[in-house]
Parts: structure tokens; sequence; C-alpha cells
């Protein structure tokens, strides 16, 4: 059968093993039975038609589905529905080897048999030798087989932050091309340590110092670009504080006017409700006149 052929049988297969799962578990009543029993008769009677290779069994799954099915049927659904597994179960056993597998022996058969000195070569080491090969394509790119040298350059640009002294067991050559990748406080730490690589990196503080700051910053003569880079440095952290003090002298500003308006709003006369209870429902207290009197005599 061909592939075309063999790809629209399994789709009527599955088609057809959809609509016995439906027809199956809708049965409720014996009134349902009846009817559903002919749809079914008639579902088998489609597989029994459909041109079925072992790959389609397979890929289907549909013996497995009628053994579940069956279950619920009528006697002689069960029967037609027997038959037809073992039907298949007899194609099954004798398309049991594929082409591929009897074409694989026999190519063992005859190296076998060869009167070849060298040996027939196992599975084992093919699957090894295409494992290989996937793993060499793998790092193989557009621009080739990476050299021993770009992969420990790799290597150390992934462990710079555990770097300390180096102790010149690194070659400047390469050790700029790792430096390449560090940050400019990385830099600096492993300048610290190991003041023998300031005379290498000039280079690399000039491009953070071009990619940090503005070209209005940077002078047009410049004698080491390690020192520019600290000083634009320092002068950017001291704009920053400054930023930072009028900030903070902004908000203390502006509490010490909103307490002040606070008090103003508590000072202010209070209100007439407040007035009634500290002089009583009657209006304003009056002034004791035998007080007066007694204090003019």
């Amino acid at each position: 059968m061909s592939d075309e052929g063999t790809e629209r049988a399994r789709k009527e297969v599955e088609a057809v093993k959809e609509k016995l799962r439906v027809y199956t578990s809708h049965i409720k009543t014996p009134k349902d039975a009846e009817k559903r029993a002919i749809k079914i008769g008639r579902l088998i009677k489609k597989l029994e038609n459909l041109p079925m290779c072992p790959s389609t069994i397979e890929q289907t799954l549909i013996g497995k589905a009628l053994n579940t099915m069956r279950s619920s049927w009528t006697p002689e659904l069960k029967t037609r529905a027997k038959e037809l597994l073992r039907g298949w179960k007899d194609l099954w056993k004798n398309n049991k080897s594929s082409p591929g597998k009897a074409l694989f022996k026999l190519r063992k058969q005859s190296s076998e048999s060869s009167s070849s000195p060298h040996p027939s070569v196992s599975r084992n080491h093919i699957d090894g030798f295409r494992a290989r090969k996937r793993r060499r394509m793998q790092l193989e790119g557009k621009d080739g087989c990476p050299s021993l040298l770009d992969i420990c350059i790799e290597q150390l640009r992934s462990s710079i932050h555990k770097f300390g002294k180096v102790n010149g067991r690194i070659p400047p050559d390469i050790i700029v091309d790792v430096l390449e990748e560090c940050s400019p406080d990385q830099l600096e730490r492993l300048e610290k340590k190991n003041p023998y690589l300031a005379e290498e990196t000039d280079a690399l503080w000039e491009r953070h110092c071009k990619a940090r700051f503005s070209d209005n910053q940077i002078p047009k003569e410049v004698h080491s670009w390690r020192v520019l880079y600290s000083n634009l440095k320092k002068e950017r952290e001291m704009l920053i504080q400054a930023s930072k003090q009028r900030l903070k002298e902004s908000r203390l500003r502006k509490e010490r006017e909103t307490k002040a308006r606070m008090k103003r709003m508590i000072i202010q006369e209070a209100p007439a409700e407040i007035q009634k209870y500290r002089n009583g429902r009657g209006g304003k207290r009056r002034k004791n006149k035998l007080k007066k009197v007694l204090g003019r005599a």
C-alpha cells in the first residue's frame, strides 16, 4: 500500500473509532441500545472493508479500542468484533518483520559470510559515530570549527569574576582579549591585584570612557585613559550626591512649610460649637460684677 493510501486508511479508521466511542458511551436504555447497535454494526462492516496494514493498526490503536468497547455490545456485535480482531492479529503476525528490518538482517548475514578480512561494524559503533558527527556539526558554525585558543579564551571570559592574581601565567596578548568582556569595576579590581596589567589596558579604558561619557566631557589630548575615567567617574558621583542633597533639602523645606501651615490652622478661632461648650449654652460668659466692685474698694 502506498503512503497516500495508508494515510487515507488511517484517517478513516480514526473517524470510525471516534464514532464507535460516541455510540457506545450513549447507550442508556434498551431502546437506545437497539438504535446504536445498528449504527455500530455498520461501522464494524466499514472496518471489515477497509484495507488494513500493521502500521495503521499500530498507529490508531483500533484493536485496543475495540477490546474496550465491545464489552457493552450485543452478543452478535461481540462475535463480529472478535473475528475482526483475530483477522488483524493474523495480519500482524504475517507482516511483523518490516522491509527495513529484513534488509538489515540480509546485510548482516552477507557481511558475516563474506571473506573480507575487516570485521563487521556493530550498531553501537555506528550510533557512536553518528553521535560524534552530530556533536561536530553542532560545534561547526559558518566560520568552521573554533580553535583551541578560541575555546580557552571563551572559557576564561566566562570565569573572569573568579580571577585573582594572575602572576604572569597568562600571556599579555591573551589576557587583553579576555579583559575585553570585563566591566570597569572588574577591570579596576584586576589591575589592583595585577599592577602589570595597567600597561596593556589603556585601550580598554578608552573604550569605557567613550561608552559611558559624552564627547564634551572627554578632552582632546589624553595622557592616561584610566586616570581620565577615574576623574570623570568621581565628578559624576559628586554631581549625583549634590542632586541627592538638593532633593533632600527641598523635601525638608516642604515638610517645614506643611507643619507651619498646620499650626496656623490650629491657632485660628475655634468654631461656634466649641465656644458654646466652653461658655455654656447661654452664650458668652458674663463677668462677675461683685468681684469688680470689691476690686475698686
